[in-house]
């Protein structure tokens, strides 16, 4: 039987392919390259912001930052309801 920790590492490794393939179907090429580089190929750094040069940072922080009108309405209704 497995133990402990092989089961952990077993999630792990499902977690991540599960993501991959996720953003292989739906993020754009550069997202998906970062992710694969940085969570599967092991080129990271033990500090945040340690990504290879090659990494196309402009394109990924575009895709976060880009809002949807109807997105900022749910996120503005969602607050009117919390309680504090």
């Amino acid at each position: 039987m497995a133990s402990e920790i092989e089961a952990r590492r077993l999630a792990q490794d499902v977690a991540l392919a599960v993501q991959a393939a996720l953003l292989a179907q739906s993020a754009p090429a550069e997202v998906f390259a970062a992710f694969c580089d940085s969570r599967l190929a092991g080129n990271w750094g033990q500090t945040f912001g340690s990504l290879g040069a090659d990494t196309a940072f402009d394109k990924i922080l575009q895709r976060a930052l880009l809002h949807d009108n109807e997105d900022d309405k749910m996120i503005s209704d969602f607050k009117t309801r919390l309680p504090c």
